[in-house]
């Protein structure tokens, strides 16, 4: 394993901390914001957003879709004002 660490470092210039996180899977940041990918394709290609979680497969309305149709869903009036950066 130690060899495995050194050559990664030596190779690559990554820190040895680095090499550590990716090899043991931790996170190599940790943030207070939310980051939201959003599919800048044109609408007709993009698909509804799949999580899979547990083991779980779940189709949701895309961060784009759900942005657009904020108007018209009746749980979500108070969003009318909100734009889509906020």
């Amino acid at each position: 394993m130690s060899k495995l660490l050194n050559k990664l470092v030596g190779e690559r210039d990554w820190s040895a901390q680095e090499v550590s996180y990716i090899l043991l899977g931790l996170p190599l940041q940790d943030s207070s914001r939310q980051v939201v990918t959003l599919d800048c394709r044109p609408e007709e290609v993009q698909n509804d957003a799949i999580t899979v979680e547990d083991e779980t497969v779940t189709a949701k309305r895309s961060p784009l879709r759900r942005y657009q149709d904020r108007l018209t869903d009746q749980a979500n009036q108070q969003l009318a004002c909100v734009t889509l950066f906020d």
